[in-house]
């Protein structure tokens, strides 16, 4: 059914807007028996329209996501054939024989790595459950200089993520308000394509996600400055190469894809997907991604970076955030303080957010 211009629905586009629900697919309540791939078309009365779209990840990642976006794109505007072919062969990546798990993996706890048992069971989550709060958060290239600025001069460069990864890291940790001894974990979402040799098909639209975790305590992460957050996450990322990804498909062979996945502040960049490039026919796309970080039903805290355009042309990066309720508010004023102030004039201003520490 037709909806609403756009422009009528949000206003400066939030995404965690209730009018966004319209556009979303139907809510599937459970893995098995429903469909591994589904979309959903809205037509507006502008004209234009939205593609709303649910996957199985366990299929694909973003990369092949955008790749299947593209095809389509290229044949609704006169292709014969996408220019670049959908390749399978899934047993690139499958399980060696027998499965050896060689590295650490402690995004699903520190004893993870080599001595498995694969008739444990994975223990039920007996923790309280806060309802989840969903903001949108967009930086530009000033507010991207000033974060710079918190960041020891002996760790430039630095990417955009591991700025921005570290500044959320440090904030949520403030803002949860957790007991000095309290385990911080930030799980980033890795492209690993590149870590193979020879390298994967161009074509390969599987999954290719690492999911490597920087891990440390909530005193060293409030107390010590925004550098070692980024230190913690740039370690994290350089454990990535091929033989990290093989043992860690050994280990979802060995766990049978059910390892303890610890709750951790889940980070995924997006900035460089190529959603934003996505074109049907009408040009490239307003909006691409995900409505929010996180769904409701998970009380986990998660973000997605996003490429975003203000309207003098200026790119910055829009950030989705999903946290408890309660840490949302604090969380925000610290991001803000990081953001638009100059670190030499904002030294112990973070004082004014109460710490267990």
């Amino acid at each position: 059914m037709p909806m609403p211009r756009l422009s009528s629905l949000v206003i400066q586009f939030h995404l965690h807007s209730h009018a966004f629900r319209n556009f979303f697919t139907a809510s599937l309540d459970q893995i098995l028996n429903t469909p591994l791939l589904l979309f959903q078309v809205t037509r507006l009365k502008c004209g234009g329209f939205v593609l709303g779209f649910r996957f199985n990840h366990s299929m694909t990642d973003a990369l092949g996501i955008v790749q299947l976006l593209n095809a389509i794109g290229e044949i609704a505007r006169g292709a014969q054939a996408p220019s670049i072919l959908p390749v399978w062969q899934r047993e690139l990546l499958c399980a060696r024989n027998p499965p050896r798990v060689t590295c650490r993996h402690n995004e699903y706890g520190n004893d993870a790595p080599v001595a498995v048992d694969p008739t444990a069971k994975v223990p039920e989550f007996h923790g309280q459950v806060h309802a989840v709060a969903h903001r949108s958060f967009v930086l530009n290239r000033k507010e991207l200089s000033n974060i710079r600025r918190w960041i020891p001069s002996h760790l430039h460069p630095c990417s955009n993520f591991e700025v921005i990864s570290a500044c959320l890291w440090r904030c949520y940790a403030i803002a949860s308000q957790a007991n000095p001894n309290e385990e911080m974990r930030m799980q980033m979402l890795v492209n690993a394509r590149s870590k193979f040799n020879p390298p994967l098909p161009k074509g390969y639209y599987g999954n290719v996600l690492a999911l490597p975790a920087a891990v440390t305590n909530a005193r060293k992460l409030c107390l010590n400055s925004l550098g070692y957050a980024l230190e913690m996450i740039r370690n994290a990322k350089n454990r990535i190469t091929e033989e990290y990804m093989r043992s860690l498909t050994d280990l979802m062979e060995i766990t049978k894809g059910q390892p303890i996945a610890l709750q951790s502040y889940v980070v995924s960049d997006l900035t460089s997907m190529g959603l934003d490039q996505v074109d049907y026919g009408w040009g490239n796309t307003i909006y691409s991604g995900p409505p929010k970080a996180m769904p409701d039903e998970i009380s986990i805290a998660g973000t997605y970076f996003l490429p975003y355009r203000f309207k003098n042309g200026e790119r910055g990066v829009m950030v989705l955030v999903s946290l408890r309720a309660p840490v949302m508010e604090r969380f925000a004023i610290l991001l803000e303080e990081l953001a638009r102030h100059d670190p030499e004039r904002s030294q112990g201003q973070q004082e004014m957010i109460p710490s267990s520490l």
